[in-house]
Parts: structure tokens; sequence; C-alpha cells
């Protein structure tokens, strides 16, 4: 008998999974009752193994069996092995075989909904429509004449203009940019140390903030003072990976052992023009130098009284 451990696609801290077994009778003429699979060693947030039941499993054939689980939070978890068990038919003597399958799920953090006052605090600040940038360069809106380039499409030539003056000269458009946003998560306490709770809360906070910047026209950036980030997240961004990038980035940070003198470095670009929201732990915490001066930041702490009514979840 062999079993093999279905793949398994995003995971997110508590909504269910399902997980699903192959189970293949290699014998040629015994048949297999009342499997029991289970997930026999593990590590991670999870509250209870994972269990599947196979009723019966002809000789020489297969059967998928599913299971679900829930993670209770964000984070890792890793599943070493499994095994298949059976007590048929009289219940007294259990036969058990293991089998080593190890697998690494990254659970990403819940993402909730902004409530109304969280959200009028961010257009008090921001404003209350995505504000565009206008660049030259682009194919949107006139932006003037030049002189012709080699390599310029000849479409863009302005043909009386080019005549009147006898050189050929072209038109130039506008091409509007994102308005940018960048999250700043302060996981550093004053002191050094924060309650893992905190910790998890404005982590669900940055997941959603950022998400909800995408779902916005927001080009967004995360930068994670107090725990390791890629850097290249900083730099405000709406490509298509941009939000599974956060959302793992956040899943990966460890609520212990966090560095309270951690330093942060922000592309020079993001400090010019994005609007910046930042979560911390406390409102007594100091914010870093990397906020641009200039800029008027959103600062929410865990510990105000209101940031209980900040986010709503599915089934809460």
């Amino acid at each position: 008998m062999t079993l093999h451990r279905m793949d398994i696609g995003a995971v997110t801290a508590g909504q269910s999974t399902a997980l699903e077994y192959q189970l293949t009778n290699r014998r040629r003429h015994w048949a297999g009752f009342a499997l029991w699979i289970s997930e026999s060693r593990f590590s991670g947030p999870l509250a209870a193994a994972p269990q599947a039941f196979c009723p019966h499993l002809p000789a020489r054939q297969a059967r998928t069996v599913r299971s679900s689980f829930t993670p209770q939070r964000r984070g890792i978890i890793m599943l070493r092995s499994a095994e298949v068990s059976s007590a048929f038919p009289f219940g007294f003597i259990r036969r058990k075989k293991q089998f080593n399958m190890p697998l690494e799920m990254l659970v990403l953090p819940r993402v909730g909904r902004l409530r109304r006052a969280l959200k009028l605090r961010g257009h008090e600040v921001f404003g209350t429509g995505a504000l565009a940038i206008r660049q030259h360069g682009g194919p949107d809106e006139f932006f003037g004449m030049r002189e012709y380039r080699l390599g310029d499409s000849v479409r863009m030539i302005h043909w009386r203009r080019s005549a009147r003056t006898g050189e050929l000269v072209v038109r130039e458009m506008t091409a509007h940019t994102p308005p940018q946003m960048v999250v700043l998560l302060d996981v550093r306490s004053a002191d050094g140390t924060g309650a893992a709770e905190d910790v998890e809360r404005a982590i669900e906070l940055a997941a959603s903030i950022a998400c909800y910047g995408l779902d916005q026209g927001y080009a967004v950036g995360l930068v994670v003072a107090g725990a390791a980030a890629h850097p290249a997240l900083a730099r405000p961004a709406l490509l298509g990976e941009r939000r599974r990038l956060i959302l793992e980035t956040l899943a990966r940070i460890e609520a212990t052992g966090l560095s309270s003198d951690a330093e942060i470095e922000i592309p020079p670009a993001a400090r010019r023009r994005a609007h910046w929201v930042v979560v911390t732990l406390g409102q007594s915490d100091k914010l870093s130098s990397a906020v641009p001066r200039q800029s008027t930041p959103i600062v929410l702490a865990m510990n105000d009284p209101a940031s209980q009514d900040w986010l709503s979840f599915d089934g809460a």
C-alpha cells in the first residue's frame, strides 16, 4: 500500500483548506477496509492533525480521500509524515504504516475589509480619488511639441506644424502614473518586546491596507521595521504578483526575536511621491526617519482603542 499527499495551493489563516490523499492498494487479492489517514508528525499553527477516512479500498485500485484543516494563524506549517492505520475487522489490534512525506506550507495572513471610519481617515489625508501624476512619453493626453528624433513613430509627426517650420516635429503625449502608497509596518516596541497578539493584529492590518490600496489602483510598497523584508518591496509597484509577495513577506515574520534597532532603506522615488501608512504597536513608538518629513503619514497604533473597529473579517 502506498500513500501520496496531493499538492496544496494558497493557504490563508482562519480559512478551511482541503487536503487530499491518494491511497493505492498494490495487493493482488486483498482489499483494505476502514483505513484511517492522519498526519503523525507536524509543526506550526495547527490545532489538531488532519484526518481522512477510506471505508473500502479494493485490490489493485486507488482512492482519493479528502481531509481539511484550518490554520489558526499565519506562519509556516511543516507536515513531516503521515500514517495509514486500520483496526478492521475486530477493533482489538490497530495496524499502522508510516510514510515520510515532508511538505512545507506558508500560511498567509488574513485580509480583512477596511471599515468606513478607517477609509474616511485615509481620504482626509490622501484625497478622495486616485490621483494621477502626469509624465511625458505616454499615450493618454497631449503634452506638447518637440523635434523629431530617430525612432519616433511616423504617426506622431505633426505634419502641419512641420510644413510651417520646415523641420519635423512630433506630438508628445502624457502618461498617467498611479498614485503611490508605502505601508510601513513597525513591529518594534519601545523596549524591544511586544505582545504576540498585537504583532499579529498589526500584520493583518498592514496586509489589509496593502491589498485595499492595490484594489484602489495604488502602486503599493511594503517596509518592515524590526524584521526581514525583501528590499524590492519598498518600491511601490502594481505588478500582478505584488499582492502575493506582500502577503508572503508578512506571513514569514517571526513574532519573537524582533529587532528594536533595525534600519530602513527606502528608494528615493518612494520618498518623494508616496503616501505613507505607518502601522505600529503603540502610540509611543518612535517612527523611523525613513518617513519623509514633507509627507503626512497616517499612523495606526495597535494600542489605540479604536483599532478593534478598523477591520472586519468574513464570519466575524
